[in-house]
C-alpha cells in the first residue's frame, strides 16, 4: 500500500445499493416466475435474519429462498443475474456511479466494505454492472467494520468510511461519514463522536476532497 494514498471505504447496502428497491423487485419476480404469493418474500424477510448486535445482522438467504421456492439459492440467483443482464436492471442509487468513479479517477484508494454473507453480498454487487466495471476491491466481512479496518489496515494513515449506519465506533485517524439520505440535511453535521452526518453522496465526496486526510 502506498502511504500517501487516501483510503475510502464505501458501504454497500443502502449506501451504494438500494436494497429496498431490490427486495420489491425480487418479491414480484418470485411471484411471476415461481408462483409465490405476492408479498410473501417481503413479509418473511426478517424471519431469516439473526441479530449480531444493534447494528449488525446476518440474513440466511439460502434458507429463505429454499423454503419459499423449493429451489437452491444458486439456482435462483443464477436466474436473477440472467434476468438482470437481459433487462439491464440497476439497483444502485442513481447518483452513486458518478461519485465513486470520480474518486477512482482521482486516485483515491476506493473500496467496497460490506457486512454480510459473502455469496449474497457478491451476488448483489454483481447486479451493479457499472460498479463491477470499475473493478474496485471488495471486502465482505462478518465482524464490525471498525475491527476489520483496525486489524487489516493498521499501518494505513487513516481514511474514510462512508456508511448509512450509525454509530459504528470508528476511531481516529479514520473518519466515519454517515450518509443519511432520509434526513436530507443540506449542511454536514458533526456528531459528538466525530462522525459527520451528510444527506447525499455528493456531500460525502466534498468532505473527502476538502479534507485530504487531514486530522
Amino acid at each position: 500500500m502506498i502511504k500517501n494514498t487516501i483510503l475510502v471505504f464505501v458501504d454497500f447496502d443502502e449506501t451504494i445499493f438500494d436494497h429496498e428497491k431490490y427486495i420489491e423487485w425480487l418479491d414480484l419476480y418470485l411471484h411471476e416466475n415461481h408462483n409465490i404469493f405476492p408479498g410473501s418474500f417481503k413479509s418473511t424477510l426478517w424471519d431469516y435474519h439473526s441479530y449480531i448486535d444493534d447494528i449488525h445482522r446476518l440474513y440466511d438467504h439460502e434458507a429463505h429462498i429454499k423454503d419459499l421456492t423449493g429451489h437452491s439459492w444458486s439456482y435462483i440467483s443464477a436466474e436473477i443475474e440472467s434476468e438482470s443482464i437481459k433487462k439491464k436492471l440497476d439497483f444502485c442509487y442513481p447518483e452513486i456511479h458518478k461519485s465513486i468513479q470520480w474518486l477512482v479517477n482521482n486516485k483515491y484508494d476506493t473500496r467496497i466494505l460490506t457486512f454480510g454473507r459473502g455469496d449474497y453480498q457478491r451476488h448483489k454487487i454483481y447486479l451493479c454492472c457499472d460498479l463491477t466495471k470499475m473493478g474496485i476491491p471488495v471486502h465482505v466481512v462478518n465482524i464490525p467494520k471498525r475491527e476489520f479496518i483496525k486489524n487489516e489496515f493498521k499501518n494505513a494513515n487513516g481514511g474514510f468510511l462512508i456508511d448509512d449506519k450509525y454509530p459504528l465506533g470508528i476511531e481516529r485517524p479514520w473518519k466515519h461519514i454517515w450518509l443519511s439520505r432520509k434526513s436530507k440535511v443540506e449542511t454536514p453535521i458533526i456528531q459528538k463522536d466525530g462522525a459527520i452526518m451528510v444527506g447525499s453522496i455528493e456531500q460525502a465526496v466534498n468532505i473527502i476532497t476538502n479534507s485530504h486526510g487531514t486530522e
